[in-house]
């Protein structure tokens, strides 16, 4: 039990100004984004939920407009298995008067989110009570309730827990001190567990309780009731995963403060990382938003996925799986406040590569779902070396380095048709469908009279060369010649740098248009470049592929208010060309902010710093959300309106931003 003092400076501390509390405490941060929302079944669209340490499912706030689920927590929504809502509030804290009967409502409510918690504070009658949610581990949830009589009359009432499900999702029944929430085939298992003295009720399928003993709160005093929510796969789980929820209600108050002082690490380490900009002032705010983002749509390894993984959304279940180069790009940011995650993002891309050096598209609990018709932009080396730079893990290096050099050496082996050293985007099973899908710009105008040829056993490729996927190339050769030297293999760095070198002399003989100053595709043999340019083209200066002449002509290009310096800049087509379609484009208009990224980090990689920074506050504040309080950050962005489209919560534009204020 807490004692009554430090109850009472929990109760103050959360109520101080933000000024008053420090940047990197979690309580410094409410409702950065927006996590309330009260399902009306079992098929609505995910939308406000919380998810941590991994869990297959999450929590949310009810809406101000469900009054009656005050002191509910919505949900939970589950992600394994077929997604969905199972309720709109699982548990409900309610109180009666003291003959157990009438129930008491809340006359007052308020809700919010902070980084890691769920809070709602409510009165009934004289008593005061605050409800919060965290999650004690990937598969159980813990909420506190703490009631106060700050009163100076003596308070006597029952607690009591409400539980309820949507009809046709799970069936309650009481089971091993607990209830016990299961599917039919008991794929999908919840329990639903109290601290000692709650007795647990089912009333049918779908409604249970636990009621606790009559309370007799004196004046100025409190009491404290705790309930886990855990989450099974399966009846074997449980087994083990009951010892964790015994340990978690023998010392529930210690899962809190664990709580607090894991997320103020995650913000203590990325605030530290931030550069000076014109956007310093709304970095925080930013950082806090996309931290909460990747690690919402973290899920914890199950089945037979052998380690954890990030989603590109939560909030869109066709993206319930893990891509390839999306894993690489969150891992990058998440070295920085969350190292053990991102290793384990590589790990897991890396442990479904095949006997050929090949790294799939996508990967799924269920392999069968694996997606090995193409492979993605080869950033994996550059993400380990992120790593490497955040944490001098040299073991990890050491570890993965096999594994890296034998995808870099997949691309030149089975994507180089005409071996002349460049390298094009293509497929195993001879369509253009997986080829585009390759180069992760699944629709880009660049590709649409593209054709394929024959590079290898079971491999194709466009007999188009492109400047993105040879600068990626190029920039990993790099990377990769690093990280041998750090492990000791400096024979291997040494023909590694004497590749890129011939790779970058290629790629300025062949991929270079001097007419418009740009990098572009080019049909192989150096046949006629593409008519359009797109961010393919500025990925070299990511690399550090031009001299400082060309750098600058690729900046003029950037800097066209006709092109690329729209009111949101970095679309991915230029504004002024016939097909731009900035809403319904994906890759033909809209801004994607990993684009956005290797644009700002190439122009400071030739000094032009100025221009970096211009462009950089203009992207963030373009009245599109990313500062603003509540808002999520979306998959893409409209260059003229500046509004968010397509996914929200989308977890590489949340690591873009953190790379962007960090100038990674």
């Amino acid at each position: 039990m807490l004692g009554y003092k430090k109850i009472v400076l929990y109760l103050v501390a959360l109520l101080l100004p933000v000024c008053m509390v420090s940047q990197s405490n979690p309580a410094a941060w409410p409702d950065q984004l927006n996590l309330k929302y009260t399902p009306s079944s079992a098929f609505d669209q995910p939308e406000g939920f919380m998810s941590d340490l991994g869990a297959w499912f999450g929590f949310g706030l009810p809406t101000e407009d469900h009054t009656e689920r005050y002191g509910a927590f919505s949900g939970p929504w589950l992600m394994n298995g077929k997604p969905g809502w199972i309720s709109d509030g699982l548990v409900q804290f309610t109180l009666t008067d003291e003959t157990g009967i009438t129930e008491i409502r809340p006359v007052e409510f308020d809700a919010h989110s902070f980084p890691g918690r769920l809070e709602q504070s409510m009165k009934f009658g004289n008593i005061l009570m605050r409800s919060e949610l965290v999650f004690a581990s990937a598969s159980t949830a813990l909420i506190r309730v703490i009631l106060i009589n700050p009163g100076k009359e003596t308070e006597k009432v029952v607690p009591v827990w409400k539980g309820r499900l949507f009809g046709n999702t799970m069936k309650a029944a009481i089971r091993e001190n607990g209830i016990w929430l299961s599917d039919k085939p008991e794929s999908r298992i919840l329990t639903v567990h109290v601290t000692k003295g709650g007795e647990p009720l089912v009333i049918n399928d779908s409604v249970f309780s636990f009621s606790n003993k009559p309370l007799t709160l004196e004046p100025k005093g409190f009491a404290s009731y705790y309930l886990a929510v855990s989450s099974f796969g399966n009846t074997d789980e449980i087994s083990l995963g009951m010892s964790t929820v015994n340990e978690v209600l023998g010392n529930p108050d210690a899962v809190f403060d664990k709580n607090m002082v894991r997320w103020k690490g995650y913000l203590e380490s990325a605030f530290k990382n931030l550069k000076s900009s014109p956007d310093s002032m709304a970095a925080p705010g930013i950082v806090v938003k996309s931290i909460q983002t990747l690690i919402g749509n973290w899920r914890a390894k199950m089945g037979t996925l052998p380690q954890d993984g990030i989603f590109p959304s939560s909030y869109y279940t066709g993206f319930y799986g893990f891509w390839a180069w999306d894993s690489w790009k969150q891992a990058a940011a998440c070295a920085w406040f969350n190292p053990e995650l991102a290793r384990s993002q590589v790990r897991l891309m890396f442990s479904r590569q095949d006997t050929s050096g090949m790294v799939p598209d996508v990967i799924y609990p269920d392999p069968s779902g694996d997606n090995y018709r193409n492979s993605k932009p080869p950033l994996s080396a550059w993400a380990v070396n992120e790593i490497y730079n955040a944490t001098s893990d040299v073991a990890f290096v050491r570890e993965l380095l096999p594994a890296l050099l034998r995808y870099h050496a997949w691309w030149f082996r089975f994507r180089d048709a005409d071996s002349n050293g460049l390298c094009s985007w293509g497929s195993a099973d001879n369509t253009l469908e997986a080829s585009r899908w390759e180069s992760g710009m699944d629709n880009a105008v660049r590709f649409d009279q593209a054709e394929l040829v024959q590079s290898g056993d079971h491999a194709w490729c466009m007999t188009q060369e492109s400047p993105d996927l040879n600068g990626y190339l190029y920039a990993e050769k790099k990377i990769l010649a690093r990280l041998c030297e750090v492990t000791g293999r400096d024979d291997e760095a040494a023909i590694l740098r004497t590749g890129a070198g011939k790779l970058k002399k290629l790629i300025n003989d062949v991929l270079w248009d001097e007419s418009e100053g740009f990098y572009k595709d080019r049909f192989s043999g150096k046949g006629r470049f593409i008519g359009v340019i797109g961010p393919e083209g500025w990925i070299p200066l990511w690399a550090g592929v031009p001299d400082s002449s060309r750098a600058v002509l690729v900046t003029n290009s950037i800097n066209d208010p006709t092109l690329f310096r729209t009111l949101m800049p970095f679309p991915t087509f230029p504004a002024r060309i016939s097909g731009f379609d900035p809403v319904k484009g994906y890759w033909r208009g809209p801004v994607w902010l990993d684009q956005a990224f290797f644009a700002l980090s190439g122009l400071r990689r030739y000094e032009i710093r100025t221009t970096a920074d211009e462009l950089q506050h203009q992207l963030l504040t373009a009245q599109n959300g990313i500062t603003e309080k509540g808002v999520p950050l979306y998959e893409t962005y409209n260059p003229l309106t500046a509004s968010g489209q397509n996914a929200p919560n989308f977890s590489w534009s949340a690591a873009h931003l953190l790379l962007m204020l960090m100038q990674r």
